[in-house]
């Protein structure tokens, strides 16, 4: 599984502090979807459950998925074809409409912290 120093080498950003720190607390782990997640794993993150696990329209992209996801963000082939003249580091899925909350890196301020936006599917 990457590691957000990991992720952060490979496309050369800073991840905002409070995402570390988010992190660093367990907040955007939600265990592997397996056949034994809501036996196994479920019950252990209703004790501290993670970061927007109650909510709807808003999933957490696994650390292990993000460069697969920021790779299909960039494809000039797929639904949002970004330039690379921006540069978005996802951290969530939209729900059922299949879009991607992103750090926005091109607006990061200089104590760290970027803005958060939404990319539609469509």
């Amino acid at each position: 599984m990457e590691s957000t120093q990991t992720i952060e080498t490979l496309l050369e950003f800073q991840y905002p502090p409070i995402y570390h720190r988010l992190a660093q607390d367990q907040m955007l782990d939600n265990g592997t979807y397996d056949a034994h997640w809501k036996t196994q794993v479920l019950s252990k993150l209703l004790e501290k459950p993670p970061l927007l696990s109650h909510t709807y329209g808003f999933e957490l992209i696994p650390l292990s998925e993000v460069l697969a996801t920021h790779r299909e963000l960039y494809d000039p082939e797929g639904y949002a074809s970004i330039h690379p003249d921006y540069q978005v580091i996802p951290f969530g899925y939209g729900g059922e409409d299949g879009g991607h909350y992103c750090f926005f890196m091109n607006e990061q301020t200089s104590d760290g912290e970027a803005p958060a936006v939404y990319l539609d599917h469509e």
